[in-house]
């Protein structure tokens, strides 16, 4: 299909002509549904792409700045008309300003806007509070109401789509797990072949409806909630993300109301489904549809997909249809996929080899420890394990930095040459080396038996005594510790970033009751971090709900916790700390 068409444009413009009634995207809200058909979105894309080119050169910046809606979508799809850059954004919280507003400022000046869409409320709110902001690109961009009548004015007249296209299609700004936030320079054929792998993976076709609840600032749920329904043609149904986080049920209801074949999220999710859904929710639930629960952008844990199938299997989901998968916005999204047709693979490790840094295959669970398989890449796409010191290819079983090539690398970090010559073009040294530019990744991983499976971030990876541990199986070791402890809320780092040797962890907890004894709750986690994987904390801080700060994708930010520990943002309610 990438070789039909040249950007998205063209392929909602397609679809427009091919099935101008059919739904594109139902979005769900307490207010109601909201129904765009494919001809509908088109139109709205058009009078936004209009809007635009009447104060806009080819290749400015716009900001992107809605809540999720239809308006975010149309407006996706007008810069791409417009030939403009896009540039996605989460709108400030009012109540959380002082943590919300900086992000947005400095994506701000970084892609040095010259135009903000987004709805006529949030221009209201938003422009009182950059008075006075002097030459900064907030201040000065055209601020443009995608809902008002001026725009919807423009949904008739003559086509927008323009031939001259910016070579940058999207600015994806990375969530900032593990550094400050970067703009990932996204061109059209980046887009059109991550799309065209992801419909290989999943095995999408005519007959598949998506249902997505994802956040559409982050590449899962731009790409693969927004640009890939249109790119199969296919209706999707999406919803607020805050919605699923309060009331889980709310998503597997979701997709049992749509038919939906195609759905996921990360492994949180997952869950939360398990965990925070009570029987009585569940009732006429029917998961028989649903043919794809990809499952991504953290670790994928073999202790969950096994848990979540036990819990719906009456409620007719299929374990197969697990589809783990591994991915970054350096490489558009997704770059390895479980085959959709296959069950997922889960396979025991040496916990003491994976330690050293090789990957031996072990039956004896008492010695072992679960990976699940990320799959393995389609014909387009390749990936290589290295050794991020000296930069030569590893055989298979050794762990080392997960290096990637093919269509879907991204162009680079907007204006960071410097960085893109390390990062975007890393070149193989040693015998086995090749004349391709490769993407690093920053992940640890292995192949084994063809296949990919993903064991860490090199930089936050914590080495004790000659061992080389993960901090999400610290994680998850403490959380099982005890009920009032929050999953996929904890954060596991060292106490000195120059000594990753010696370990201490942030761990939110429901608020607890006058019964619970909170001291006896940090020893249950030094227990329990000690039974499980040998290895001694040297502080425990018990935090309270949303103290852990996560990127717009979930992913938890070990980094910045450790530093808000440091600096009193975060203010524990419990904490404890080894005599040194």
């Amino acid at each position: 299909m990438t070789a039909a068409y040249k950007t998205f444009a063209s392929v909602l413009a397609a679809n427009a002509e091919r099935d101008a009634d059919g739904l594109a995207f139902t979005f769900l809200s307490d207010k109601g549904d909201t129904v765009v058909t494919n001809l509908e979105l088109y139109e709205r894309a058009q009078a936004i792409a209009r809007r635009l080119r009447e104060t806009l050169p080819v290749g400015a910046r716009t900001m992107i700045l809605f809540p999720p809606g239809i308006d975010y979508v149309a407006s996706v799809f007008g810069c791409f008309a417009a030939g403009v850059i896009g540039v996605s954004a989460v709108p400030p919280h009012p109540a959380r300003l002082h943590r919300t507003l900086p992000r947005l400022l400095a994506i701000a000046e970084d892609a040095d806007v010259e135009a903000v869409l987004t709805t006529e409320a949030i221009k209201e709110t938003a422009q009182p509070l950059l008075a006075g902001g002097g030459d900064t690109p907030l201040a000065k961009a055209d601020w443009i109401a995608a809902d008002d009548e001026a725009v919807a004015a423009l949904r008739a007249g003559s086509d927008a789509y323009i031939d001259e296209m910016s070579e940058v299609a999207f600015l994806q700004y990375t969530s900032g797990s593990t550094a400050t936030p970067r703009g990932v320079m996204l061109t059209q054929t980046n887009l059109l072949e991550n799309t065209a792998s992801i419909t290989r993976h999943f095995g999408m076709g005519p007959e598949s409806i998506g249902f997505i609840w994802l956040p559409p600032y982050h590449d899962m749920g731009l790409i693969g909630g927004i640009l890939q329904p249109v790119y199969c043609g296919v209706h999707c149904a999406l919803m607020n993300p805050l919605a699923v986080i309060k009331r889980p049920e709310a998503w597997l209801h979701g997709i049992a109301r749509f038919g939906a074949t195609v759905s996921g999220g990360p492994n949180f999710a997952y869950d939360l489904c398990v965990k925070r859904i009570e029987d009585e929710k569940l009732e006429g639930l029917d998961l028989s549809t649903w043919e794809v629960a990809f499952n991504g952008a953290e670790p994928v844990r073999a202790s969950t997909l096994k848990a979540f199938s036990e819990r719906f299997a009456p409620y007719g989901f299929r374990a197969k249809a697990h589809l783990p998968c591994y991915g970054l916005a350096e490489g558009t999204l997704i770059i390895t996929g479980k085959p959709h047709e296959q069950p997922p693979k889960i396979t025991e490790f040496d916990a003491a080899e994976l330690e050293a840094g090789r990957a031996v295959v072990l039956e004896d669970s008492e010695r072992s420890m679960p990976l699940v398989s990320s799959g393995v890449t389609d014909h387009l796409h390749e990936v290589k394990i290295v050794d991020p010191t000296h930069l030569t290819p590893l055989v298979d079983g050794q762990i080392g930095e997960v290096w990637i090539n093919g269509p879907s690398v991204a162009a680079g970090y907007w204006r960071r040459d410097d960085e893109n010559a390390d990062l975007f073009g890393a070149k193989l040294s040693g015998p086995l080396a090749d004349d391709k530019e490769w993407l690093r990744s920053g992940d640890l991983g292995t192949i084994v038996d063809g296949e990919l499976y993903i064991v860490g971030r090199s930089k936050d990876l914590l080495i004790v005594r000659g061992r080389n541990i993960h901090p999400h199986d610290v994680e998850e070791a403490a959380e099982a510790a005890h009920p009032l402890l929050r999953p996929h809320c904890s954060a596991a780092f060292p106490v000195s970033l120059d000594d990753p040797s010696h370990v201490s962890m942030a761990l939110e907890i429901d608020p607890p009751s006058e019964e619970d004894d909170l001291d006896e709750i940090i020893a249950a986690i030094r227990v329990q971090v000690s039974r499980e994987l040998e290895l001694k904390l040297q502080g425990v801080a018990l935090v309270p709900v949303g103290a852990v700060p996560k990127t717009t994708s979930g992913k938890v930010q070990r980094r910045l916790c450790r530093q808000q520990l440091l600096d009193g943002e975060i203010e524990p309610i419990a904490a404890w700390h080894a005599d040194v």
